[in-house]
């Protein structure tokens, strides 16, 4: 069984891009899974399931999210909170905010098990990233995406 990692992820800004990606990526049929294909697909060439999982985590950070809930505040901010299997899915946040540039991403989260948790923080281009360490496992460092540059 995956190591879960509990997610809050707030986005505020222009309403029109915020409605955007909140159509982009709610699940439609069951509200339950926050769907990072819908902004950045799998390849269509990656086709061996083990491929897309080593892409999958090389590109989103993680290869599935789950339980997930949306959370109006206002016309401008929307909470997204959610699990996702072992770590977060801050290159999914780091690309989309390129994407969503008049939109700012604050992803929250924390992973039990292993024991680390930290913020990641990205407007457009910019971003911030906090993490800590709670029971003396390094976290992996995330490595350079290649989708996004340095």
């Amino acid at each position: 069984m995956a190591n879960i990692c509990i997610n809050t992820l707030k986005v505020k800004g222009d309403s029109k891009q915020l409605n955007h990606f909140i159509s982009k990526t709610k699940d439609k049929k069951s509200n339950k899974e926050l769907l990072l294909e819908n902004l950045i697909p799998i390849p269509s060439s990656i086709v061996d399931d083990e491929e897309q999982i080593d892409w999958k985590n090389e590109v989103w950070g993680t290869t599935y999210t789950c339980d997930c809930k949306y959370e109006t505040i206002s016309e401008t901010e929307v909470i997204i909170r959610f699990f996702s299997k072992w770590s977060p899915p801050i290159g999914w946040v780091q690309i989309v905010a390129k994407l969503y540039g008049r939109l700012s991403f604050s992803l929250k989260y924390k992973e039990e098990e292993i024991g680390f948790h930290g913020s990641f923080h990205a407007k457009g281009p910019n971003t911030r990233d906090y993490r800590s360490v709670s029971f003396g496992y390094p976290v992996d460092g995330y490595k350079s995406n290649p989708f996004i540059g340095k």
